[in-house]
């Protein structure tokens, strides 16, 4: 979204007045999808075809299981869902990121936004 008129701002307040924005639709995402849509989605196909997620994950334990995933470029071609995990793999190099990243909470009066995700 594009703030509704212009002035000058430091470059801290422009970056909150961006973020304040941010609205998530969590009835939209969780009946849009059935569960196996949404692991798919969140990791890979193999995750959702095997039922290797249960409840939100916490099976998984400190690995997320990609190794069992085709590559992000051969489920492209054989499957119109390529899981953000998956996408994800592609930007590390032997298991560390190369790409900043960063993850945080917030908790707004009927707004979340955290690192974790329910299936």
């Amino acid at each position: 979204m594009q703030p509704s008129k212009r002035r000058a701002v430091s470059r801290s307040s422009l970056a909150f007045d961006e973020l304040s924005k941010i609205r998530l639709h969590h009835d939209q995402w969780y009946d849009q999808d059935s569960r196996s849509q949404r692991v798919s989605k969140i990791l890979c196909l193999v995750h959702a075809g095997s039922g290797m997620v249960e409840t939100i994950g916490e099976n998984l334990g400190a690995s997320s299981g990609m190794d069992g995933c085709a590559s992000a470029e051969t489920v492209a071609r054989e499957s119109d869902v390529v899981g953000r995990s998956r996408k994800r793999m592609r930007a590390r190099e032997n298991d560390h990121p190369i790409t900043l990243r960063r993850d945080f909470d917030s908790t707004e009066i009927g707004n979340t936004c955290s690192g974790e995700y329910r299936f």
